[in-house]
């Protein structure tokens, strides 16, 4: 029991928590939420019920319903293909991208992309899409 408890002190919080807050009150309900990993989608929707996240719980889901799309999401989540702000923007409509602090490299895909950050806490980034992309017109 006493290990239990010890190795339940190591176990890491919700570290999507602020982003998603930080989301949830600065969109507008509805809109799409760019992020880079589908395990990140049960913390994000629920500190966020109000908006729609890329990808959650399981990859296999968006495949069947948009084969192209995720295609191109795994690509770029996993570094094989460059991030361009505008066409993720425009690919899934959405204005801002999260990233957790927790995958180094999509952190560093984002800054080499001069991403905007627009909130920021120990644990995720919500950058900020570039003005101009077809998401910012909808």
């Amino acid at each position: 029991m006493d290990r239990s408890i010890e190795e339940a002190g190591h176990v890491r919080g919700p570290v999507m928590a602020g982003a998603a807050k930080w989301v949830r009150a600065n969109l507008p309900a509805g809109s799409n939420v760019g992020h880079l990993n589908w395990g990140d989608f049960v913390q994000l929707f629920a500190y966020d019920p109000d908006h729609r996240f890329i990808n959650g719980l399981d990859p296999a889901f968006m495949l069947v319903t948009d084969p192209t799309r995720i295609r191109y999401w795994e690509e770029v989540r996993t570094g094989r293909k460059p991030l361009d702000p505008v066409e993720f923007g425009d690919t899934f409509r959405t204005n801002v991208l999260i990233v957790t602090k927790e995958v180094p490299r999509q952190v560093r895909m984002c800054e080499d992309a001069l991403l905007e950050r627009a909130y920021e806490d120990e644990g995720a980034i919500v950058y900020v899409l570039p003005e101009g992309s077809e998401a910012e017109k909808r």
